[in-house]
């Protein structure tokens, strides 16, 4: 079966509803591949045996995400473990460790900006340079809460996330946004696609205007980081 998602057609199989299910809206008539996934039965078994604590379901939606952010970097893109709104057609990604409060942030979008926000993927959102531009895109690999839209932006900025009391966000250059951004993203590569992802992420971070976002829940954090990152 066929899907189109991140501006290119990706052929995959599920076999387990979880897949199925999340990347049924992103169901396409193209013909022609870009990527194609299969996952040996080898590389299943052993990925089940390695991780007991996940599902047959879970462990194929996970390694079918895995093997297409891997083949991203071949067409310009990455991924970045982030929850990433859009707010009048642009995009915001917020990146940090699990349960720092990703996905709270953003729904303080929601709730503050109404219908001028939504979210575009709640867990691995993919970023790829298209016609010049650095785009936003979402993707059916979307964490547990399988919050996504199968749309393209424009990327206004990158935000890292730590918890405080008061909120408060200040720009950070290349040299300190890289080792957060290395930490939030798929780094096993061979050689060739190494090389690829080094340069797409340098292009990245000195395109894309990063911040450092010390944030708590309350309503304000929400207009702070808009503000800081506009």
């Amino acid at each position: 079966m066929n899907y189109s998602f991140a501006g290119l057609t990706v052929d995959m199989e599920p076999k387990f509803e979880m897949l199925g299910s999340r990347a049924e809206k992103y169901r396409s008539g193209e013909v022609e591949a870009d990527i194609t996934i299969r996952i040996p039965d080898k590389v299943f078994s052993d990925f089940c045996e390695e991780n007991p604590h996940l599902t047959p379901a879970e462990c194929e939606y996970l390694i079918a995400g895995s093997a297409f952010y891997h083949h991203l970097v071949d067409f310009g893109g990455i991924m970045l473990h982030s929850s990433a709104v859009a707010y009048k057609g642009e995009a915001y990604l917020f990146s940090a460790n699990s349960g720092t409060g990703k996905s709270t942030h953003t729904s303080l979008w929601l709730k503050e900006f109404g219908e001028d926000a939504v979210i575009i993927n709640d867990d691995k959102p993919a970023l790829r340079i298209i016609d010049g531009k650095i785009m936003c895109c979402g993707t059916p690999f979307s964490g547990k809460h399988d919050i996504s839209e199968n749309r393209l932006y424009p990327v206004k900025g990158i935000a890292f996330i730590t918890r405080g009391e008061k909120n408060s966000i200040m720009p950070i250059p290349p040299s300190v946004s890289l080792p957060l951004f290395m930490e939030q993203t798929v780094r096993s590569f061979g050689m060739a696609r190494a090389d690829r992802f080094l340069a797409l992420l340098s292009e990245i971070l000195t395109r894309v205007p990063v911040h450092s976002l010390t944030c708590n829940m309350d309503p304000e954090a929400a207009h702070v980081a808009l503000k800081g990152m506009q």
